[in-house]
């Protein structure tokens, strides 16, 4: 597909991004680009965990 995942992981990255207030398509797209398989989704929680603190820490750093 378009990030290069299975399409199981849709629904994870749904719920993790609701979880973690992270877009599913940018966790998605992270999970594509460190070429994850099958099997692998909970990897899924820390992405959009490491995703959702990144965010944090680009907003503190633009105050």
């Amino acid at each position: 597909g378009y990030a290069g995942v299975y399409s199981s992981f849709l629904l994870h990255a749904k719920r993790a991004g609701k979880k973690y207030g992270v877009p599913s398509g940018e966790i998605l797209v992270e999970l594509g680009e460190r070429k994850t398989v099958g099997g692998q989704e909970d990897m899924i929680e820390d992405v959009a965990l490491n995703l959702a603190r990144n965010r944090a820490d680009a907003s503190e750093l633009s105050k």
